[in-house]
């Protein structure tokens, strides 16, 4: 798995994490989280990723799509993870 640290933004406890999976095909995403976001990746040539924001509470995670090019976008409000 590939990890790239992103900058700290306001409000968090820590920096997030920007989680990029070497995922290439469709049949690799049945274990994602978002399955049917790392499915829209795949279909647009792109890779299933993952921001993780870490708060004393608990962490968040944002997921979405990652390309060199353009890096992370994401594709929904963060939702906390269980």
């Amino acid at each position: 798995l590939y990890f790239f640290t992103l900058s700290a933004i306001l409000g968090e406890d820590s920096k997030p994490l920007l989680r990029v999976y070497p995922i290439f095909r469709e049949e690799e995403c049945e274990w994602a989280i978002r399955l049917d976001i790392c499915r829209y990746c795949i279909k647009k040539g792109e890779r299933y990723a993952q921001k993780i924001i870490f708060y004393s509470d608990a962490p968040y995670r944002i997921h979405g799509c990652y390309t060199e090019k353009k890096g992370f976008y994401a594709h929904e409000l963060p939702t906390q993870s269980q």
